[in-house]
């Protein structure tokens, strides 16, 4: 049964419109179905390039990826076939420098020395050689340029004086704090290049602990395949000394040596203000102090057991030497806890392989009147006081590991020490 009400039950009948009323609205729709089926043609041309369509821009689009495409290959195939090794030692390196393994090994040949001093500008600009040599009264050779670091100290050794031809009988390594046991630093950037300077052609234990250590296995994978990646620093490089070359030819007339030489002379270390000197490489030298080290956590991930094993291996007696820093002048510094235990270990791991270390840290006989700029000693007083210091505390274990009294010669030190620095 229907309800009488129901608006389903029947269907509505329709309005009636006259043609008058229906043709501007039938008109209007009919207009905007066409505009949306057949959109007018614009001219592309006038219109800002945000505006114009993605077909007019694709070809364009196209071209720039193709030609991306192409210098990528092109500087791929540039820098192929992909290295074996994956650090490369060997590009850029001038075999007749003074610090290559090839002048070195010729010039200390005829040395024929029995002791070696080894370190970096501690040694260098802390030691009178000379002066070292008559107060021992025996043969000794320096080793030690600005800048070296635990990599460049175990290639000397590996590569220089474990050399039958050169091998001395005693190896004095100079060091700072947690020198010997940051074997990542100093190998990278301009110091690379003195490390390559000492490389042959495999250094598997070098680029194991000191280049390729840090890497993930995604890194280790591109550096492995990927030839532009493997010689990524080699094209920086490249492009650094062209645009140098090229700016101080044009705007200087110099040629990059010219500019180099003057550039070195002009910010020399003697010219600028000792005290900001200072400053400058105390916070370089960072690395070395606000990093806490376990000596027994990181001691193989170091290159100092390598140098042990090759000096016990060719019969060679390693003595450690720790050079006194200038913040140890200040009586508010205290030496902290994880840097004490640290030398604690180190003690305990050389008196295991019979190695003597000389800690000089905390002599109160160098004071501040005997520095010159950072922990570098002046050539006033500063060097040939701690030359005798050395040449004194060393006396003991060059005789026993040359065989033979050493004789510290008293009346020369006396003459030469006495006049400078009391």
């Amino acid at each position: 049964m229907k309800s009488k009400n129901n608006q389903y039950d029947k269907p509505k009948s329709k309005q009636k419109i006259s043609k008058k009323q229906a043709s501007p609205v039938i008109k209007e729709t009919e207009k905007k179905q066409t505009e949306i089926i057949n959109p007018p043609l614009i001219d592309e041309d006038h219109l800002p390039k945000e505006y114009r369509s993605c077909e007019y821009a694709l070809p364009l689009k196209r071209k720039f990826i193709f030609l991306l495409i192409c210098v990528f290959v092109f500087l791929n195939l540039l820098f192929f076939p992909v290295k074996k090794y994956l650090v490369d030692h060997s590009s850029g390196v001038d075999f007749r420098d003074d610090l290559s393994l090839t002048s070195l090994i010729y010039k200390l040949r005829p040395l024929k020395a029995e002791i070696a001093l080894l370190g970096n500008s501690m040694l260098g600009r802390g030691i009178d050689n000379d002066l070292f040599r008559n107060l021992i009264r025996n043969k000794a050779i320096l080793i030690g340029p600005g800048g070296a670091a635990s990599a460049w100290y175990f290639l000397v050794v590996k590569n220089i004086l474990s050399r039958q031809d050169i091998k001395p009988k005693v190896i004095v390594l100079f060091f700072r704090d947690y020198d010997l046991t940051l074997p990542t630093y100093r190998v990278n950037d301009n110091f690379k290049y003195r490390i390559d300077l000492l490389c042959t052609i495999n250094e598997a234990v070098l680029d194991k602990k000191a280049y390729l250590a840090n890497y993930s296995k995604i890194e280790l994978g591109l550096l492995k395949y990927w030839p532009l990646y493997q010689r990524r620093k080699d094209f920086k490089a490249f492009m650094d000394s062209t645009i140098k070359a090229k700016t101080a030819k044009s705007v200087f007339g110099y040629s990059k040596i010219q500019s180099d030489q003057a550039i070195d002379k002009v910010f020399a270390d003697a010219k600028m203000v000792q005290s900001i000197l200072t400053k400058f490489q105390n916070n370089y030298e960072e690395e070395l102090l606000v990093k806490p080290q376990n000596f027994n956590e990181i001691l193989n991930t170091t290159f100092l057991p390598n140098m042990v094993q090759i000096c016990q291996n060719t019969g060679i007696q390693l003595v450690l030497l720790r050079v006194k820093k200038r913040n140890y002048l200040d009586p508010k510094y205290k030496e902290n806890e994880a840097l004490t235990k640290y030398f604690e270990d180190m003690k305990v791991y050389l008196k295991q392989h019979e190695i003597p270390l000389i800690d000089f840290s905390h002599d109160t006989r160098l004071n501040e009147s005997h520095y010159a700029d950072g922990d570098h000693l002046n050539t006033t007083t500063g060097i040939k006081k701690f030359t005798f210091m050395v040449a004194e505390a060393l006396q003991p274990h060059l005789t026993k590991a040359l065989g033979k009294p050493v004789m510290i010669d008293t009346v020369l030190a006396r003459q030469i020490i006495m006049k400078n620095v009391e």
